[in-house]
């Protein structure tokens, strides 16, 4: 393979997956790690990915924002995997709020089927297309319809909000790190996610992968304000000691 076939590729792998480490590149191009690492050093100088220790991730904004359609094409096999988790987390006869994330769709449908008696207060417009039935209670916030994510956000969604007191909020988010914490694109959003996790007694925060060492551009709250963080794969033995040390529950 040539230095720019290797170079293109390496760019490739970078963009499809958001993160890549020097170790699998070295494998998977047939090349020594130092030549993988003068590659990155080469792409970090025209602004293409920003280096970390093993590795690197694609530079993104933090204002980007992906529509819910493409968003919900994405992960479906671990966003199925994490509502099922996050199932045994939640008990017949709860009252939940549920924000418009993707992943909260894929929890609202996996309550549908495993649980009774539910109250579930969402902003999410698919969410709300399963409707109320025999066993499960469903409330829209109301509000304005924000079409780039399907979500109901304004001062009627928030009013709405405040009036109800629930056992959890299941949220998703846009990125997750250990120094920003949870963090959302968009300003409309984050307002009704900050009042959903205020009315709830506990939080359970929905996160796959390719979330975490993502920052958007809006900080939600710390990550010590969490009780469960729910992912599809194990994460680093460095996120296991902060979630241990700071006593939230990682289930994955």
């Amino acid at each position: 393979m040539l230095a720019f076939e290797r170079y293109a590729g390496i760019k490739s792998e970078l963009t499809k997956n958001k993160k890549v480490f020097v170790s699998e590149l070295a494998v998977l191009f047939d090349v020594t790690e130092e030549t993988i690492r003068r590659d990155l050093e080469k792409m970090e100088k025209e602004g293409f990915c920003t280096r970390i220790y093993g590795g690197a991730f694609l530079n993104t904004h933090t204002n980007e924002e992906v529509s819910y359609k493409e968003r919900n094409t994405l992960n479906q096999k671990e966003k199925h995997y994490i509502a099922r988790r996050v199932s045994h987390l939640i008990k017949d006869g709860d009252s939940l709020v549920v924000d418009s994330s993707s992943t909260g769709l894929a929890v609202v449908h996996e309550l549908y089927k495993q649980k009774k008696n539910l109250t579930i207060l969402t902003n999410s417009i698919e969410a709300l297309r399963l409707g109320s039935t025999n066993d499960q209670k469903m409330i829209s916030t109301g509000g304005i319809l924000r079409p780039f994510s399907f979500s109901l956000v304004g001062p009627e969604a928030i009013d709405t909000v405040k009036k109800y007191n629930v056992d959890t909020a299941i949220l998703g988010c846009k990125g997750v790190t250990m120094e920003r914490g949870i963090t959302e694109s968009n300003n409309f959003d984050a307002e009704v996610k900050r009042l959903m996790i205020r009315q709830a007694s506990k939080l359970i925060v929905v996160a796959d992968h390719d979330k975490f060492e993502q920052i958007a551009l809006m900080n939600l709250l710390p990550l010590e304000k969490i009780d469960y963080l729910v992912t599809d794969r194990k994460p680093s033995d460095k996120w296991l000691i902060f979630t241990r040390e700071n006593q939230i529950e990682l289930i994955y």
